[in-house]
């Protein structure tokens, strides 16, 4: 669906959050934009190298050289500690974002950051996202509910953050139990990874080692980077302009969609049909998928008229089962006429859930 005019969801994507099964897997590019202004982890492998006056040698691995500088410098950690928890940064648009979708949808929170922004911002929305869950101390991958800090948390011990190649080989090989939660996970639910580059070792190797089964989405800048199709990740693209606003935008929107009730979808799908068929493409798409459900039928059937909407109607798969009148065909004549308000359709909308779909 579109859902905005720059970002389509994917209908996977859709019906795993109306039926509860969508993780938000996010990582540390949710945390970079302002006031949060947090690194990136090679960022932060730099800053914590230069604070202890160590030269800062660019890899594909900072968990190396974290793992090095920690060998000699045992205040690594606290140091890591020491910018996260930095009492400047604050939670920005997309962790609110990531806090609505999931408190209307339902989703399960992963977060590989050490920050708490998206729970501060969940609180500053009145929104509780449930239970907390902190490094090792994790439940079933295939059966939690609430928010998981995979690597750990600022607000504990910096000893307990999965910070060092070490401490990612004790988590994902030695003593597994990363690797066992990511596991299940990726076999049990959805995921729709949000601000990761998914370019770390440990879960680069855990994604080549799941069969094609699992499901697996990205929202991306870089939709056509070499490393989605080998890792059986489908990226959904956003345009990365104004600091990639476009992703917090879309978001948004998911949630209000998520959050509207039947007399919602009614009233929307009538404002819609009051007019002409729509042109922009998340109209186009909304209603589209709107008249699948009992209350956005009735809204379509109550204003429908003319020869447009009779095109329109006619071109929609779902729609078949109502072009019969009184057991014939309905004719375009007879549309012009009277549009669809002579089919039988489900009983009125109540104020309850908006997606209650009808029968195929």
């Amino acid at each position: 669906m579109q859902i905005t005019a720059d970002v389509a969801i994917p209908n996977e994507l859709l019906q795993a959050a109306r039926s509860g099964r969508l993780v938000l897997f996010i990582g540390a590019g949710v945390s970079l934009n302002e006031p949060s202004g947090l690194p990136l982890f090679d960022g932060l492998a730099k800053r914590v190298a230069e604070a202890l006056g160590e030269p800062y040698l660019r890899t594909e691995n900072p968990d190396s050289q974290l793992g090095d500088l920690h060998s000699r410098h045992q205040s690594v950690k606290e140091l890591v500690r020491a910018i996260i928890a930095n009492k400047g940064s604050l939670p920005n648009d997309t962790h609110r974002s990531i806090a609505r979708l999931a408190s209307a949808s339902g989703a399960r929170v992963v977060s590989t950051n050490y920050d708490e922004h998206v729970e501060s911002a969940a609180r500053e929305e009145g929104i509780s996202l449930g239970r907390r869950y902190l490094a090792p101390a994790l439940p079933l991958g295939r059966d939690f509910e609430g928010i998981i800090y995979l690597h750990g948390s600022v607000t504990e011990d910096a000893a307990t953050l999965v910070l060092t190649d070490e401490d990612f080989g004790r988590a994902y090989l030695t003593d597994g139990w990363a690797r066992r939660f990511a596991h299940e996970l990726f076999m049990n639910w959805t995921v729709l990874f949000v601000g990761y580059s998914h370019n770390d070792v440990v879960m680069t190797y855990l994604a080549r080692g799941l069969p094609s089964g699992a499901k697996r989405f990205v929202l991306t800048d870089e939709p056509n980077h070499k490393r989605w199709r080998p890792l059986g990740i489908t990226p959904v693209p956003y345009p990365p302009a104004d600091s990639h606003r476009a992703l917090t935008v879309a978001l948004d929107a998911w949630a209000e969609l998520m959050r509207m009730g039947q007399l919602d979808h009614y009233s929307r799908v009538r404002e819609i049909v009051s007019g002409s068929p729509p042109k922009a493409p998340e109209e186009i798409d909304y209603l589209a998928d709107a008249i699948t459900t009992t209350a956005g039928l009735n809204g379509f059937v109550s204003l429908a008229r003319g020869h447009d909407w009779l095109v329109w109607a006619e071109s929609q798969a779902g729609f078949q089962q109502l072009f019969f009148l009184a057991g014939a065909s309905m004719t375009s004549q007879q549309f012009g006429a009277t549009g669809l308000s002579n089919i039988s359709c489900p009983t009125p909308p109540t104020p309850t859930s908006g997606w209650e779909r009808l029968p195929a």
